[in-house]
């Protein structure tokens, strides 16, 4: 549980920072008038990282417990839902070429797919230089590699993220059959733009080939397309 805690927050409360902002933004010149609501949005959100402990310490706690699941998956034990799709690491880095096109680029399992390899790949390489490296463990928590755990954490519960969302929107019954596909296109859009800024290792694995990028652009516009009405 907190694990969970503190690294959704960590992430909840950043993406509202950056967010905030960029709807601002949005409005030019009307954005920066008290009437247009960001003043005092941004005046109670601003605190909010800091809150409940600093976001970078709430991350690095977070990267702890991770370290043990990667040990327990490597030692062949099971893991819960949302933390099973570390067991799938080795079958899904095996994937390749995927997304060149926006109709892949649309597709809900490989937009996952591309989510998990990206924290996959993340673990991979900072698990394997943590066990090389001979520096000692406080030097290399807190010196070496604390980059490193940072943006492992962040991919990790980003994945965690839209897996939770999407298993939740498929297990409701909605009174209106049109609200699933609707929240699974916002998904989709979430997760094409949260790729698109990051998605280097996401290449480095293989998994998306040569287009993927261009593709998600394109796929980006025709959900925005499909869902403003």
């Amino acid at each position: 549980m907190h694990h969970l805690l503190a690294g959704f927050k960590a992430l909840f409360s950043d993406d509202m920072m950056i967010s905030s902002d960029a709807c601002r933004r949005a409005c030019g010149g009307a954005g920066y008038s008290s009437n247009a609501g960001f003043t005092e949005i941004i005046q109670n959100s601003t605190p909010i990282p800091t809150y409940e402990g600093d976001n970078i310490v709430m991350t690095l706690q977070a990267a702890r417990y991770l370290f043990k699941l990667l040990k327990k998956a490597q030692a062949g034990k099971s893991l819960p839902f949302p933390f099973d799709y570390i067991m799938t690491m080795p079958e899904l880095m095996k994937v390749k070429n995927q997304a060149n096109t926006a109709t892949e680029a649309l597709d809900l399992k490989m937009l996952m797919g591309a989510m998990a390899v990206r924290a996959g790949k993340h673990m991979q390489l900072t698990m394997g230089e943590f066990v090389k490296s001979t520096q000692p463990d406080k030097v290399k928590d807190n010196d070496v590699f604390a980059q490193d755990k940072l943006q492992m954490v962040r991919a990790h519960f980003r994945y965690m993220n839209v897996s939770i969302f999407v298993q939740e929107v498929q297990n409701n019954n909605f009174k209106d059959t049109r609200i699933t596909e609707l929240m699974l296109d916002l998904a989709r859009l979430h997760m094409l733009k949260d790729l698109s800024k990051d998605c280097g290792y996401v290449y480095a694995a293989g998994y998306f080939g040569t287009r993927a990028l261009k593709s998600m652009y394109e796929a980006a516009d025709v959900l925005c397309k499909r869902l403003r009405p």
